[in-house]
Formats: C-alpha cells, structure tokens, sequence
C-alpha cells in the first residue's frame, strides 16, 4: 500500500540499544568517578558512575540494576535491562542524567541548573541539589512564564551571544514542593518507582515550555534559605568559576582535555555574563514573591547599560 512507509531521515543523532542484562561491560578496569548526590529513601545514592579509562566511556549503574553505557563520542548509549523491569522507569534516566553525560562526552558543556524564560531572554538557576531550581521554575510555570530546562541546562555562545538551549517538558519536584505547588504531593506521579521525587508534565498540566534556544541573560545561584524578604548580591567571577566547575554536568566523570575545554568555556561564561545570588525565603507559600523579585532583578540588569 502506497504511502505507508515513513519518509526517509537522515543518520540517528543519537542510537540508543538494548543489552543483555547478562552482558558483561567491556574488559579492563573501569574506575568509579562519582556517586550521585541524590538519594533514595533508603539511602542508597541514586546511581554511581565509573569511567573506562581506555575507551573512554562513562557507564552509570542504578540502585534498580538498570545500567547506561555512553561512549566517548556520546553517540551510542547501550542499556543492560534487567528482566521484567517497565521501559518507562528508563525516562527519567535517559533524559536527565545520561543525556547530560552524552553531551557532555560530545564537549557540550550543561550546567546543573534549571532555565526559564522571562520576556525575550532565558535566565539560569543554578544551585546544589535541593536548593529549589526546579521548584522555582515550576513556580515561574504556573504564573504562565515558559520553562526551558529543568536539572541539566546546556549552555552554547554563538553568534548571538551566550544561549540557553531546552531540555524537556518535564519537572522534578520534592513532594513539599509538589504540596505548595500543587495542593497535594500525590498530585504529581513520581518519577520512577521507588523515588520521592515527582514528575510535572507541563503539557498536561497546561504549562509552556520554550522548545528554541533564547539568549541567557543571567545566571543566579541560589544561595541559604532565610526567613526574610529576596536578597540579591554580585557573585565575583572568580567564585562563580569554581561554583560553576564543581557543579556542571557529568564534571567528574572528565577527562583531562574535557576538564581543560570546561575551564576555558565557563571562565567565558563568567567574564560575560551577570552573575548573582539570591537568597530565597525559606516559606514556600512566598514562591510568587521570589518569581516577582527575581523577574524585577533580571529586568534591572538588561536596562542597566554598565551590567550589558
């Protein structure tokens, strides 16, 4: 029958295959390079990362035996699933975590941040795991500003500029901050059996997300909780480098080269870019005060003509 056969694509950017859950990773030693901060309810780190020093692929194994394998082109990624295991818990792995190691294995460097647009220009946040990137931009979502990435941002400098480029529509949410957000944590489904954490889908919740790259305005660090009103303050890009390299994406899982590549960039970054910190009330009942300080503070720095 004419017509059923789908029209002709180019190569696949990325292949993505299924293994063995039996297959062996390949010979030779594989050297543990990081534990993920995030932990489960029991625990047990979310997963841990070991690098092969001679291939140069970086594998990431997950407390549930699932196990990702990205090459060092980070063009292939090879998953050992164990038996009677449901697909869908590969999701929020595929395409958080191990997309950040397969860009990052290409030279893109991703920040672990969140990213939102306010007006024409995205502005990133970035901060230590549970600090409330996602809850911040969640809270920015139901004001009906669209969001551009949530956990792994991908940072590019072209001919506009410094480019915030989007991730997926998904959300990841403490269950207080699903409560504030949503009236109920059980609102939101988690994110994979076993996780606290909740997934926010933005289109079936009617919330936007910006699917083209838009110009990064600023970056904000999101520093202490405190009882009191939105505090903001200069970060020195000195300070904000080191920040920067010891929280971008699949940082200590790089090589040399990769690592040396990074420094140049983010120094960059850093040098051109707004830096600051805000440090957010500690009440999530106050997250709309925090989205309204922080659009006015971003606002602040684009008109400024000595911060452009």
């Amino acid at each position: 029958m004419a017509g059923w056969m789908p029209e002709a694509k180019p190569p696949a950017d990325l292949k993505v295959r299924l293994v063995s859950p039996g297959e062996p990773l390949s010979a030779g030693d594989w050297v543990e390079a990081f534990r993920a901060v995030d932990l489960l309810e029991d625990g047990e780190p979310e997963f841990i990362a070991t690098r092969h020093p001679g291939s140069g692929s970086i594998c990431l194994t997950y407390h549930d035996g699932i196990r990702f394998t990205v090459n060092a082109a980070g063009t292939v990624v090879e998953i050992a699933l164990p038996m009677n295991t449901d697909t869908a818990a590969l999701l929020p792995a595929l395409l958080g975590p191990i997309m950040g190691v397969a860009m990052r294995q290409r030279g893109q460097v991703c920040l672990h941040g969140s990213a939102v647009a306010l007006g024409k220009h995205a502005v990133a946040l970035v901060g230590d795991s549970g600090a409330g990137k996602s809850t911040t931009v969640a809270a920015f979502a139901r004001k009906g500003y669209a969001v551009l990435s949530d956990d792994v941002l991908p940072v590019r400098h072209g001919d506009e500029g410094w480019l915030a480029v989007p991730a997926y529509p998904k959300l990841r949410l403490w269950p207080e901050s699903a409560q504030a957000l949503m009236g109920s944590a059980d609102a939101l489904p988690p994110m994979m059996p076993g996780w606290s954490k909740r997934a926010l889908d933005l289109a079936e919740h009617g919330l936007r997300f910006q699917s083209a790259p838009m110009t990064l305005s600023a970056i904000y660090f999101l520093g202490q909780r405190q009882p009191a009103d939105p505090a903001f303050s200069d970060v020195p890009p000195a300070e904000a480098l080191m920040r920067l390299l010891s929280d971008s994406f699949a940082s200590r899982a790089q090589t040399p080269a990769q690592r040396a590549a990074e420094f140049q960039f983010l120094g960059r970054l850093v040098r051109e870019m707004p830096i600051r910190q805000v440090c957010a009330p500690d009440d999530l009942g106050r997250l709309d005060a925090l989205c309204e300080a922080l659009e006015a503070d971003a606002l602040q720095l684009r008109t400024t003509p000595d911060r452009l």
